[in-house]
């Protein structure tokens, strides 16, 4: 009996170590300056050219196409916090996210004229792989946010 309680207590410590990590890991998350766009594009077009090994004449092309991207989003980003507050936001849901895929395809034509064949189908199956990524972390976050519903079901998550 007495050990049940000694791992018991053991068991709750190791639970409450966990989610401090998670809280300072957050908490440094919000605290990390916020790069320009420009800067995120020179980031984003050299990790582009190391992983599709593109030309010089790529490589730039890339760069103005991502500083352009940045600029759009970040445009985005500032009349989606002015409409976070406003009730006609879910109105316009359709339109934000019709107009998200619009892009999407646009984008997709200009790599396609910058790229090659070879680079536009590893570019296709890298930022497939990423959307995969980033749709699972959404989806594990969300679980934890809602009180960890992973714990109901018996520990047994779903894998996607």
């Amino acid at each position: 009996m007495k050990n049940l309680g000694i791992i018991a207590m053991m068991l709750f410590s190791m639970a409450t170590f966990a989610q401090k990590d998670q809280i300072q890991e957050r908490k440094h998350h919000k605290e990390t300056p916020e790069m320009t766009g420009e800067q995120r594009a020179t980031l984003m077009s050299k990790k582009m050219a190391l992983k599709l090994d593109l030309n010089q004449s790529q490589q730039n092309d890339l760069k103005k196409l991502f500083t352009e991207n940045a600029k759009e989003h970040d445009k985005m980003m500032a009349e989606h916090k002015a409409m976070k507050d406003d009730a006609k936001a879910e109105k316009d849901r359709f339109k934000i996210m019709n107009g998200r895929l619009d892009v999407q395809l646009a984008q997709q034509e200009k790599m396609k004229k910058i790229l090659n064949e070879d680079q536009f189908k590893k570019w296709k199956y890298m930022t497939k792989k990423h959307a995969s990524k980033k749709h699972h972390m959404m989806k594990k976050d969300d679980l934890n946010k809602r009180g960890g519903e992973n714990r109901k079901r018996g520990n047994k998550q779903r894998r996607g």
